[in-house]
């Protein structure tokens, strides 16, 4: 699921439902959903209406599962279903109903046999009315094919490292990539103007088709795919099909940390292109990025598109072999551990399993300072 329009859903992980990725009220209330679809009776059409002009007309009983009631700059579900909530402000973040009825539960249970039954994880679409749970509609995801194991570097030079990161989601090693293109997340977040932030966007659109047929990264801020040029670079598929790894950074700001696209359908769109994502959080234990190798290696944009100079600032472009003696990017992500990590080392010509991990440690051997 993903934002639609100009508006946003509650993304519930049904691992741990009561997690989100906002942290105070105020962002909470600004990534709330604001508009409901809703059939007029009179006209027989489908409408979109704001949401708090409908509850204050309806005062449905069941609002109780879905809002919660700002007080004081405080965000707190109603606690009984007796509560007045007429003249309240009100917004949609259903924790009553992730907490005090079974649809976690059924949610899970739902998913993990309709997938048992398809072979593969499933996509559903369901309703939700008093205590009954309605199936609507699957479909089978596509999966790709990833190797049974991937083997982490050990004792790598800690010169020779790019990133960790504890939150790898898959098993896959993606090598000798070439060139990295990198969006400066602080340069991008202070960027004054939507035009602005969109530029970045086609910019990238741009790269993207220059490098196609070569093996390049990508790398830049938040969440990518996002309709809010606020949360990442706001591309579409087409805009970055023709990288082999899309690294999303998450740099910790004030009131929390950016959320990435993990779970959306955009995500799953490059899940089904063979394309690698890995977020990388360098603000949290365990996280490394050495942001200053990409900020002062020399800068390509403006020699691959001299139009874009303007923008250097904020995208760089960085040829890896020629400020590296020769070596390539390679990225190993282990999904068993959740670690992964991007490192400088020898080409490795497309070997695979065992052989790339052989291959990345024969870089200069000198004491780990990981």
């Amino acid at each position: 699921m993903d934002r639609v329009g100009s508006d946003y859903p509650r993304m519930v992980p049904l691992s741990h439902p009561t997690l989100r990725p906002e942290v105070t009220a105020e962002q909470i209330r600004k990534y709330s959903q604001k508009q409901v679809d809703v059939l007029n009776l009179g006209s027989g059409a489908l409408e979109t209406i704001d949401f708090r002009s409908l509850a204050a007309a309806v005062n449905h009983p069941d609002l109780f599962y879905a809002v919660s009631v700002l007080t004081h700059d405080h965000l707190a579900a109603p606690l009984f279903k007796t509560h007045d909530l007429v003249g309240h402000e009100l917004c949609l973040t259903f924790d009553n109903l992730l907490t005090k009825t079974p649809f976690v539960q059924l949610a899970r249970t739902i998913l993990s046999r309709v997938e048992a039954s398809y072979g593969r994880p499933v996509d559903i679409e369901f309703a939700w009315d008093g205590d009954t749970f309605y199936l609507l509609q699957c479909r089978s995801l596509s999966v790709r094919k990833e190797q049974q194991s991937v083997t982490i570097p050990a004792d790598v030079p800690h010169r020779n490292v790019l990133f960790t990161t504890h939150s790898s989601l898959s098993n896959n090693v993606v090598p000798d990539l070439e060139h990295i293109v990198y969006v400066n997340p602080r340069a991008y977040d202070s960027l004054p103007s939507y035009d602005a932030k969109m530029k970045i966007a086609a910019v990238v659109n741009a790269l993207n088709k220059h490098f196609a047929g070569r093996r390049y990264a990508l790398m830049g801020p938040g969440r990518w795919g996002s309709n809010d040029i606020n949360l990442g670079v706001r591309v579409t598929y087409s805009n970055i099909n023709k990288t082999k790894l899309l690294v999303e950074i998450a740099f910790a700001k004030e009131g929390g940390t950016p959320e990435v696209s993990y779970g959306t359908h955009f995500f799953q769109d490059l899940v089904e292109a063979d394309i690698t994502v890995a977020s990388l959080f360098p603000d949290e234990g365990g996280n490394f990025f050495d942001e200053q190798f990409v900020l002062n290696s020399e800068n390509l944009l403006s020699t691959i598109a001299p139009e874009m100079k303007d923008c250097e600032g904020v995208v760089r472009v960085i040829n890896v072999p020629a400020v590296r003696d020769g070596d390539y990017l390679h990225v190993y992500m282990d999904a068993s551990t959740r670690k992964g990590l991007g490192l400088f080392g020898p080409r490795q010509d497309g070997k695979t399993g065992s052989e790339q991990a052989d291959a990345a440690v024969r870089v200069p051997q000198f004491e780990s300072e990981l």
